[in-house]
């Protein structure tokens, strides 16, 4: 088995669609999260900023999980960071919630792991809901 998600287009070629753990299909759609992140991190004013897909027990009273963006981004508005990403990237990918953090929980490397993504999301998410 191979990390990377391959798509078999003809009998000698292929297209690379990403690592398996970093692909995420909405409304029949696929994307990488990492494409995501790119797209985020080109807008003017974006500091840092990550996207996170919540779990599938995440989801809305119509069973649809949404996915959120977490920015360090002080001057810039939520309004104009999801115009700026819908210029980029397909509706679908669009996040419903934009978090604005002081920082991402990144280790002393730079690596931001699923783990601390997943922690910071709950601690904010949790507190949004109250």
């Amino acid at each position: 088995m191979l990390a990377d998600v391959l798509e078999v287009t003809s009998a000698r070629t292929f297209r690379l669609l990403g690592r398996s753990n970093d692909l995420i299909n909405i409304a029949g759609k696929r994307s990488s999260i990492a494409h995501l992140n790119f797209h985020l991190n080109t807008i003017p004013g974006v500091v840092d900023g990550a996207f996170w897909m919540p779990p599938d027990d995440d989801a809305d009273a119509r069973g649809i999980v949404r996915l959120v963006a977490f920015v360090v981004a002080p001057d810039v508005e939520r309004e104009r960071i999801v115009a700026a990403l819908r210029d980029r990237v397909d509706a679908a990918f669009l996040p419903r919630r934009v978090i604005h953090v002081d920082a991402l929980p990144r280790e002393a490397t730079g690596k931001l792991t699923a783990d601390r993504m997943a922690a910071l999301a709950k601690r904010l998410l949790h507190r949004e809901r109250r």
